[in-house]
C-alpha cells in the first residue's frame, strides 16, 4: 500500500498516542497509516517503532493500550487469523478504549472479530484511500473531543458468552465433559500471561554438515545463523551471539549450557546438500531437562535455502508463541543467485578470524558475491565492513588508507541501504567506515534492525568513547559481552573500559570467567594485558602481552602495547613484538632514538602527516622540540574533522594552542583551550573513563589545562594526582619536560620530585621485566 497523500488542514491535536493494533504481516501498511495520520497532528503508537531493544514488549503494549484514547485496528486476512490482535481487542475493551476498524484488504471478518466489533466501526480503506483517512481522523478526534465517551464504541458481547459461542459451534458432539474441558481451556488461553520470573533465551547453535564430503560447514553455518538473526529480531526473545554459538559444544549438557549461559531453549540441527538436494532437520530443545519440545525436516533444493530459513524460523517463533505473548514479525530473508550466497557464507566464515590475512581473502570472496549480484544487499554491506577493515585506521587491521577505505565503504554500504532499507547490515557498514559524529544514528539504527550483533554495538561504543560519552560506550560494552559471553572482542571491550576506569578487580573476573568457560589462552593473557597496561603495572603488562603473542601473533592490541610498553621501560623490542609497517612510519624511528629520521620523514609526509596511523607520534614530537612553526603549518593543514573530538585528540590540541599562541595567532587559540575545558568538564562528569586511557592520563591533562590558565597550585595539585596514579606518559614519553604546557613549572622543586618519582617507578618496573627475560636491542 502507497503511503497517501494528505491534504493540508488544522485538526484537533490527540494527547495521548492513537493505539495501532496489526498482523505482522500487515507492518509496513500499519507504519503507513500511523505517518498518515502523524501527518495531520495526531500521534500515534506502533509497536513496530515505538519498543525501543531492551524493553519488555508485552509490558509495553499493554501500558499503550491502556493510555490510548483509541485504537485503529489495522484489518486484513492476517489480522482475521491473528490471536495477538484478539487479545489486544480483549485488553481494549477491559480499559474502555475505543476501536475503530480500518479494513485494508476485502476480507470478511471472522465470527470472532464480528462479536468484538459492530458493522459501524468498519472503514474500508481498499475502495478509497484518501476518503477513508477523512473518515478515520474524524473518529479519532471525536473520540478525543468526547474524552472517550460517547463516541462510536465497539458492540461488545460479554467475554464468557463470547468463549461460550465459540465452543458450541465447534464441539457439538462431543460429551457435556468434554465441552467442560475445552471451555476450561479456551479460558485459560484467554487470560494467559507468560511468567515474568524467567527470560525466554535461545541459543541456536552451529547446524552440522552433513554433506556427502563434509566440505559445506559454512553453508550448514549459514543456515544456522539466518536463522539466528531472525530470531533476535523478536521483541521479548534473548538470543545469544552468532559467535558465541559457534563455540558452544553441540554435545554440551542442556543443563549445563542453562547454568553457564543463562539460555532457556536450544535449537540445533543439521544441513546436508546431495547435488541441488537441500535437507536441514530442526530441534527445539528445553535445556531444563534436554527434553526435545519440537523436532521437523524441512526438504527442497539449494535454490530453495531463503524459503527454508524463513520457514524454520517461522515454525521456531510460533512453538514459542506460548512463551512470547506478543511476538513481532518473522524476517524474510534477503535472496540472491546460489553461488553468490555460497560465496557470502564462505567469507563470512573466513572473517570471524579478525587478521590482514583472513580479511584480505575474505574481500576477495565478497568481491565474486557483488560481481555475481550487485542488487544483494548483504553482499554490498560485507565487501564496505571488509575495506574498513582492511584500512589503516587505528581500529583495523590492514594498510589502505582510510581516505579510500572510507571513499569505497561509504559508497558500497548506501547502496546496501537503498536496495534493503528494512535490513541492519547496510546502517552497520556505513556507521563503521564514518566519523564518529556521523556514524552514532547510522549504528544506532542498526542495533534496533538487528539486535543479535554484538560487534555493532562495539562499533557504536568507541564512537561514543571518541566523543567523550564514555558511560555510555561502556554499557553498550556490557550490552555487547552479555549477547556474546564465549566471543573475545566485546569481552575485552568490557575488560578494557573496567580497567581504565579503576575496576581492575571485575574486569579479572570477566577473563577468569572467560577462561572457566573454556576460552583461548591467548584471549585470556590479551585481557589480562589490557587490565594491566591501563595502569602502571609496566612490568605484568609486559609478561601478559609476551605470553599472548606467543601463542597467538595475529592478536590485535598486542604488539602496538608491547612495543610501547617495552620503550616506556627504557627496553627495546623485537621485530615479532612491533606493529604492522603502516604504523612505523614515525614511531619506529621516535622509539629507536633517530630524531633527524624522524624529522626527515615528518617533512616528506608534509600534510600526508594527518592521514598516518601514528600522527601522534609526530606531532608530540614537533611540541617537544618547540618547533612551533611547523606545528602552526600543519594546524593550517589539518583534516576537515579537526576542532570536533576534543577527547580522544586532546594531546594534539595542547599542541597546537602553544604553536598559535608561539607564532602569535593567540585569538585561533583560545577556541582550541575552550574545547579541551569542554571535553574534561565531559570528562570529569561521569562514571567511566576513555578506555584508551593510561593511568593518570585525565589528571595531567587536567594539570596541563591550569598551567596554560596561569594556575599554578592548581596545576601542581592535578599533577601529583597524574604521579599517584601511576602516571607515565604513554605512549610518548615519560619525561615531564618533552610537555611545553609545564615549561612554567620547570624551575619548582616539586617539579624535580615529581620527575624523579616517575624515574624511580619506571627502574623498578624494567628491573623487573629483565629478571624475567631480557630482550633484543630495538632495531629498524
Amino acid at each position: 500500500m502507497n503511503e497517501p497523500g494528505l491534504e493540508n488542514s488544522q485538526v484537533r491535536r490527540v494527547s495521548c498516542p492513537v493505539f495501532i493494533s496489526y498482523a505482522s504481516a500487515d507492518r509496513r501498511e500499519a507504519l503507513s497509516v500511523c505517518k498518515a495520520i502523524e501527518r495531520r497532528e495526531i500521534r500515534c503508537w506502533i509497536a513496530a517503532r515505538d519498543v525501543e531493544p531492551g524493553d519488555n514488549y508485552q509490558e509495553a503494549i499493554v501500558a499503550a493500550i491502556r493510555n490510548a484514547p483509541s485504537m485503529v485496528l489495522v484489518f486484513s486476512e492476517s489480522a482475521n487469523n491473528s490471536e495477538e490482535i484478539k487479545k489486544e481487542l480483549s485488553l481494549a475493551s477491559r480499559n474502555r478504549v475505543p476501536v475503530i476498524a480500518l479494513r485494508i484488504q476485502d476480507v470478511e471478518p471472522s465470527d470472532a472479530f464480528a462479536y468484538e466489533l459492530s458493522t459501524r466501526q468498519w472503514i474500508d480503506a481498499f475502495e478509497g484511500w484518501d476518503k477513508s483517512l477523512n473518515t478515520l481522523v474524524a473518529r479519532i478526534q471525536q473520540i478525543a473531543a468526547k474524552g472517550g465517551e460517547g463516541a462510536v464504541q465497539p458492540q461488545l458481547e460479554p467475554a464468557h458468552r463470547r468463549q461460550a459461542r465459540a465452543i458450541g459451534r465447534s464441539t457439538r458432539n462431543l460429551t457435556f465433559a468434554a465441552v467442560a474441558v475445552v471451555a476450561l481451556i479456551a479460558l485459560a488461553a484467554a487470560f494467559y500471561t507468560p511468567s515474568p520470573r524467567e527470560q525466554v533465551s535461545l541459543a541456536v547453535l552451529p547446524f552440522a554438515d552433513l554433506s556427502p564430503k563434509h566440505d559445506k560447514g559454512y553453508f550448514a553455518e549459514g543456515v544456522a545463523e539466518e536463522i539466528l538473526s531472525t530470531l533476535a529480531a523478536e521483541k521479548g526473545l534473548k538470543v545469544l551471539g552468532r559467535t558465541s554459538a559457534r563455540q558452544v559444544d553441540p554435545r554440551s549438557d542442556p543443563k549445563e549450557l542453562r547454568d553457564k549461559l543463562g539460555v532457556t531453549h536450544v535449537v540445533e540441527g543439521s544441513a546436508r546438500t546431495a547435488g541441488d538436494a537441500l535437507r536441514v532437520n530442526v530441534r527445539l530443545v528445553d535445556t531444563r531437562d534436554g527434553s526435545s519440545l519440537w523436532e521437523e525436516e524441512y526438504r527442497g533444493k539449494i535454490a530453495d535455502v531463503f524459503s527454508v530459513q524463513d520457514r524454520i524460523a517461522e515454525a521456531v517463533v510460533g512453538r514459542l508463541k506460548s512463551t512470547l505473548l506478543y511476538p513481532a514479525a518473522v524476517g524474510v530473508s534477503a535472496k540472491t543467485k546460489v553461488d553468490a550466497y555460497v560465496a557470502y557464507l564462505a567469507a563470512r566464515s573466513v572473517m570471524r578470524n579478525r587478521s590482514e590475512p583472513t580479511l584480505k581473502k575474505a574481500l576477495l570472496l565478497a568481491r565474486n558475491v557483488i560481481r555475481a549480484d550487485p542488487n544483494y544487499a548483504p553482499g554490498q554491506a560485507l565487501y564496505a565492513e571488509l575495506v574498513w577493515l582492511l584500512s589503516d585506521h587505528a581500529w583495523s587491521y590492514g594498510s589502505i588508507p582510510v581516505a579510500t577505505a572510507r571513499r569505497i565503504s561509504t559508497a558500497h554500504a548506501r547502496a546496501a541501504i537503498r536496495l534493503a532499507p528494512e535490513k541492519a547490515d547496510g546502517y552497520a557498514a556505513l556507521g563503521l567506515a564514518l566519523p564518529p559524529k556521523d556514524a552514532i544514528e547510522q549504528l544506532r539504527r542498526a542495533v534496533r534492525l538487528d539486535p543479535s550483533r554484538a560487534e555493532v554495538r562495539i562499533w557504536l561504543a568507541l564512537d561514543l568513547y571518541e566523543l567523550g560519552r564514555h558511560d555510555e560506550a561502556l554499557q553498550l560494552s556490557r550490552e555487547a559481552a552479555a549477547i556474546e559471553p564465549l566471543w573475545p572482542m566485546p569481552l575485552a571491550s568490557v575488560v578494557q573500559s573496567l580497567a581504565a576506569s579503576s575496576h581492575q578487580g571485575e574486569a579479572n573476573k570477566i577473563a577468569q570467567r572467560y577462561l572457566g568457560n573454556g576460552g583461548s589462552k591467548a584471549q585470556f593473557h590479551r585481557m589480562m594485558f589490557l587490565v594491566a597496561d591501563r595502569g602502571p603495572d609496566l612490568s605484568t603488562a609486559v609478561r601478559e602481552a609476551r605470553a599472548a603473542n606467543s601463542l597467538d601473533p595475529s592478536l590485535p592490541d598486542i604488539r602496538n602495547g608491547l612495543m610501547t610498553d617495552l620503550f616506556t621501560s627504557g627496553l627495546g623490542s623485537t621485530e615479532n613484538e612491533r606493529p604492522s609497517a603502516a604504523f612505523r612510519r614515525f614511531i619506529t624511528p621516535y622509539y629507536a632514538g633517530h630524531t633527524q629520521e624522524l624529522e626527515k620523514r615528518i617533512g616528506q609526509a608534509g600534510n600526508r602527516v594527518w592521514q598516518a596511523p601514528d600522527a601522534k607520534v609526530a606531532i608530540s614530537y614537533l611540541a617537544s622540540i618547540r618547533d612551533w612553526t611547523t606545528l602552526a603549518t600543519l594546524y593550517d593543514q589539518r583534516q576537515e574533522a579537526f576542532g570536533v573530538n576534543c577527547v580522544s585528540d586532546r594531546s594534539n590540541y595542547y599542541s597546537f594552542l602553544m604553536a598559535l599562541r608561539a607564532v602569535g595567532r593567540r585569538a585561533e587559540a583560545e577556541p582550541l583551550l575552550r574545547c579541551v575545558s569542554k571535553g574534561l568538564d565531559l570528562e570529569l562528569g561521569q562514571k567511566a573513563r576513555n578506555t584508551w586511557a593510561f593511568a593518570g592520563d585525565l589528571e595531567v591533562d587536567l594539570a596541563m589545562l591550569s598551567a596554560l590558565r596561569g594556575n599554578r597550585e592548581q596545576a601542581f595539585k592535578w599533577l601529583k594526582l597524574g604521579v599517584d596514579r601511576g602516571w607515565l606518559g604513554r605512549p610518548i614519553s615519560h619525561s615531564l619536560r618533552d610537555l611545553p604546557a609545564f615549561d612554567g613549572l620547570r624551575g619548582d622543586p616539586r617539579f624535580t620530585e615529581l620527575q624523579s618519582l616517575i624515574d624511580r617507578r619506571i627502574s623498578t618496573e624494567r628491573t623487573e621485566i629483565l629478571a624475567e627475560n631480557q630482550p633484543r636491542a630495538f632495531h629498524q
